[in-house]
């Protein structure tokens, strides 16, 4: 059988200093704090709105792209958290109070008024840019005018990142270049995911998700026929492959992107609980030699008793660590048992 070298097996230049590699998205799983850190390093332009007492529509307010001082607020927001933060509560009551010397009549003393702010991220649509938002949060307050001048309640203006990153029942990832995605969860639950190819790649995710970090896994497959797979609990990337799947039948193992550490080499590959596979090695991709006694581990792992402890999928993640060798290494996952069902071609 002929087998595609680029997607049969891996190669590593073995020689010299390595890295581990690095994943294809960067998700921001483990908790609210990297969530925030997350959409700080994406925010391009903040935007502002404003409800007056009674009505539903909203005023436009404005959207700011800059400092005060011309600094961009994309650098702002990844340089200084705290310094964004008191930005945004500054331009909010500047820009409310623009509009209240506009709109505001003595009817709606004392009455209840919504503000909004809102992170955006600038992305590409058919060629387009357009903003989209990724955070935002509803403040209420009450205004009362005394001798010309406007008084709020306490917290009118107050930013709370923490609150307005998961205020969104689902809250975007961005993530280029995305095709399809699937979410398995080791406790079988089954939270909402929804991927948009069209509005320059967007993942949507509840946001149980990442309030409540869980064991799962979240699945990507690209346009370009890479994939990944990603730890819903902390965010750390599970396997990275940079070719499709092999066609039904074939007697080897997809293997994920090799990961040196020290004088190891980790190789990550899927199997059903029921195979049996045989980790090899070749200088040249043509002569190979098995290595037998390579320690493996498995995500999800396997109970003290021996019982698989996902009752969710019979798929587990493997690693096998095989030493590093001198010069150029291919690797590549044999099945050994049970022997594929070839597929026969008419």
């Amino acid at each position: 059988m002929k087998i595609n070298i680029f997607v049969a097996f891996v190669a590593t230049l073995l020689a010299g200093p390595f890295s581990v590699s690095a994943a294809i998205t960067e998700l921001p799983f483990g908790g609210t704090d990297k969530l925030v850190e997350y959409y700080l390093q994406h925010t391009d332009t903040v935007r502002f709105s404003l409800w007056l007492p009674g009505e539903t529509m909203n005023i436009f307010l404005g959207r700011v792209y800059t400092t005060e001082t011309g600094e961009p607020v994309n650098s702002l927001a990844r340089r200084s958290q705290a310094e964004f933060v008191a930005f945004i509560e500054r331009k909010m009551q500047e820009m409310t109070l623009f509009a209240l010397r506009e709109h505001f009549t003595s009817e709606m003393d004392g009455e209840q008024f919504i503000v909004r702010y809102g992170g955006e991220a600038t992305m590409m649509r058919k060629g387009q840019p357009y903003a989209q938002d990724l955070f935002g949060q509803l403040n209420y307050f009450a205004v009362t005018q005394y001798d010309g001048a406007f008084n709020f309640s306490d917290n009118a203006f107050a930013v709370k990142l923490s609150q307005a990153a998961t205020a969104s029942l689902h809250i975007p990832f961005l993530v280029k270049g995305i095709k399809s995605a699937q979410l398995l969860m080791e406790d079988g639950s089954s939270p909402s995911i929804e991927a948009w190819t069209d509005m320059g790649g967007i993942l949507w995710v509840e946001n149980t998700l990442l309030i409540t970090p869980a064991n799962g896994q979240l699945r990507i497959q690209y346009e370009d026929g890479r994939e990944e797979v990603t730890d819903t609990e902390n965010g750390n990337t599970l396997v990275t492959y940079l070719s499709p799947s092999l066609a039904e039948g074939s007697s080897f193992k997809r293997l994920g992107v090799p990961r040196v550490i020290d004088d190891k080499v980790e190789l990550r590959y899927e199997a059903e609980d029921s195979e049996d596979v045989q980790i090899e090695l070749s200088t040249d991709g043509s002569r190979w030699v098995p290595y037998p006694y390579l320690p493996v581990s498995e995500y999800p792992p396997v109970a003290s008793s021996g019982i698989k402890t996902a009752s969710v999928s019979s798929v587990r993640i493997r690693t096998a660590t095989a030493p590093k060798v001198s010069g150029h290494g291919f690797y590549r996952a044999r099945i050994t048992s049970p022997l594929p069902q070839q597929v026969e071609k008419r």
